[in-house]
């Protein structure tokens, strides 16, 4: 296990930090056996036995306990290692206590550290003020980021039907499921990202700007204000349709025309 799987990313300070002090990774049965074995290497006094594969009854402790020591860090991690691109919270407007025009507007979140000063006696009440209405509105004039508007509906195979066909270099989703997000930010465009394909930077690039060609501005659109545990198919670039859900769940059944969804535990495309 390497050091950047340890980070933590922290909101006091922003962006993602190593914490000073005793890291310990442990084997078990479970977390219980693996707790248990922690508790083993730092000396306590743990009886615990598990059975193995042979139906055997084992013992196990702190042999299955590896510790090491970290200095705090709150450099290495905070730039991207990829693009060099600062590491920070975009997002802290979504907490009012947070959002810089909430004017008099705050909240008490819940805190499991501090249950009986924390734990909601009402529901919480928002005060709306004008700069609140302005940040609300929608009829506003996009920013220009410089990002061009893909093309649409344009395919390397000059298919006519919306349908892709990767024999004559249309792109499919599939093609990027560990394609990087940001290649357009990185250092060096002409670097290897994954050594398995041999696509530099410079080509998942282009590669993301053809699927976004492919696409139709109704299927971005759909994908994009109907996401809610899901993600809606799009033909173009045989997207299937699939329900998500969060953390290393991914995805969790197919959606199709049918009444009862068939789970599943990749997507399925219907032919």
């Amino acid at each position: 296990m390497s050091t950047p799987s340890l980070v933590n990313l922290t909101f006091a300070e922003e962006t993602y930090i190593i914490e000073e002090g005793t890291y310990y990774l442990a084997i078990g049965t479970d977390a219980h056996d693996a707790l248990n074995n922690i508790l083993s290497g730092q000396g306590k006094s743990v009886t615990h036995r598990v059975m193995g594969s042979d139906g055997s009854s084992q013992n196990s402790g702190d042999e299955f306990v590896h510790s090491l020591e970290l200095e705090e860090d709150f450099r290495t991690y905070s730039r991207s290692a990829q693009t060099g691109e600062e590491v920070f919270n975009q997002l802290d407007s979504g907490d009012i206590n947070k959002y810089e025009n909430r004017g008099q507007n705050s909240v008490v979140y819940l805190s499991r550290s501090n249950w009986q000063s924390t734990y909601p006696k009402q529901a919480a009440k928002l005060s709306l003020n004008m700069k609140m209405a302005r940040d609300l509105d929608y009829d506003k004039e996009p920013i220009d980021d410089g990002y061009e508007m893909p093309v649409y509906g344009k395919f390397t195979s000059q298919s006519t039907n919306g349908k892709p066909d990767i024999t004559k270099g249309d792109m499919v989703a599939y093609q990027f499921m560990n394609a990087p997000l940001y290649p357009e930010k990185a250092k060096d465009k002409n670097e290897v990202y994954n050594k398995e394909d041999g696509f530099t930077y410079g080509d998942w690039e282009a590669m993301w700007d053809r699927l976004l060609d492919q696409m139709t501005a109704d299927e971005q659109a759909y994908i994009i204000v109907n996401s809610y545990h899901w993600i809606h198919g799009a033909e173009s670039v045989y997207l299937p349709e699939s329900r998500q859900e969060n953390g290393p769940v991914g995805i969790t059944r197919r959606m199709d025309t049918s009444d009862d969804p068939i789970w599943t535990s990749c997507p399925t495309i219907k032919p």
